[in-house]
């Protein structure tokens, strides 16, 4: 399927691989749905690469022991690996200016909000609405 060119990225991450499917992701954009991926940098890079209007968003623990704490507490990795995670974190987090906006997951529900934000900003800039819309409009 990767070399069909079926996924629009695809990495390797923490062993495992992961990728997101071109049909449906086209699909969705020509329905003008909204569309929010979880994926890691190099996958941002690869969506942002292929699609110029996606807008990035990075997600930041408030702090790195905040970040471990949240990994051990899962209960899914061993020591080693949760060290692992932080390092690639560390590292992934040079790629946070390239991003449009930055999110601080102090509090979940605060994080939803200001995704939320961001999705309905988004939504009002000029070179997303639609022509069909402001022809549409009645004065």
């Amino acid at each position: 399927m990767i070399e069909d060119r079926k996924f629009v990225e695809w990495a390797k991450v923490h062993e495992q691989l992961y990728g997101t499917s071109a049909n449906l992701l086209n699909k969705a954009i020509e329905a003008e749905k909204d569309v929010v991926l979880e994926v890691d940098v190099k996958g941002g890079t690869q969506i942002k690469k292929n699609y110029p209007q996606a807008v990035l968003i990075f997600l930041l623990p408030p702090s790195w022991q905040e970040l471990e704490k949240r990994l051990k507490s899962r209960r899914t990795e061993d020591y080693e690996r949760v060290k692992e995670r932080i390092m690639q974190a560390k590292k992934e987090i040079e790629y946070a200016p390239y991003y449009d906006y930055l999110i601080i997951n102090n509090d979940i529900n605060r994080a939803l909000d200001d995704l939320t934000a961001i999705i309905r900003a988004e939504r009002c800039r000029m070179n997303r609405v639609s022509v069909r819309e402001l022809r549409d409009f009645d004065h």
